[in-house]
């Protein structure tokens, strides 16, 4: 397991040499794609099946290669909008793998993970702004309630955000909204 840095987020990528990493200088749609299966023709089908994505280009850079214990890996640039393809490459590699694979985009994974720290210290911070307040009131020096409620809605702003980022990045590989509705207007192109 290598760790490398993305747009200033260390991303974590299971499996692959940092040299490796080193050479492929992964960018944040980059992704990860390891699996083992001792069949030699599922694992033949899934180096075509990347290699024919390569080819339409809905993956770029696809770089292939070999770990031991005849797990294979493949390192790549996802470019569409929809995450349609990625859904069926994990489809593919679950069948053929079952629980023995992992496609991944490390730079979301750092991403959301670092949005759920964010948002569980905005909790934390509305917790001790609760008690402050109280602590006060029961003081007698009640803080005016126009700046209760600017600060409230402050830290509800930011709480959104929060949200809206750990949603974008959830899973592994999930669709993000922004993805979806590029979906939805190549749809309605398509139909018009």
């Amino acid at each position: 397991m290598a760790n490398f840095i993305i747009r200033g987020m260390e991303t974590t990528w299971p499996g692959v040499p940092f040299s490796t990493l080193q050479a492929f200088e992964p960018v944040p749609n980059s992704h990860i794609a390891i699996w083992r299966t001792h069949d030699p023709i599922a694992n033949l089908y899934l180096r075509m099946h990347l290699t024919m994505l390569q080819r339409i280009t809905a993956i770029d850079r696809l770089y292939q290669f070999d770990l031991d214990d005849g797990t294979m890996g493949a390192l790549f640039d996802y470019l569409p909008a929809s995450s349609r393809l990625l859904s069926d490459l994990d489809n593919y590699l679950r069948i053929l793998c079952g629980t023995k694979y992992r496609l991944i985009c490390p730079w979301r994974v750092a991403r959301h993970e670092d949005a759920e720290k964010d948002l569980q210290s905005c909790i934390a911070m509305d917790e001790q702004m609760i008690e402050f307040y109280r602590d006060r009131a029961k003081q007698g020096k009640p803080i005016p309630r126009e700046v209760m409620e600017r600060l409230r809605a402050e830290n509800l702003k930011y709480k959104e955000v929060l949200y809206e980022t750990m949603a974008v990045t959830e899973g592994d590989n999930a669709a993000t909204p922004a993805a979806k509705d590029g979906a939805t207007y190549i749809v309605q192109e398509h139909e018009k």
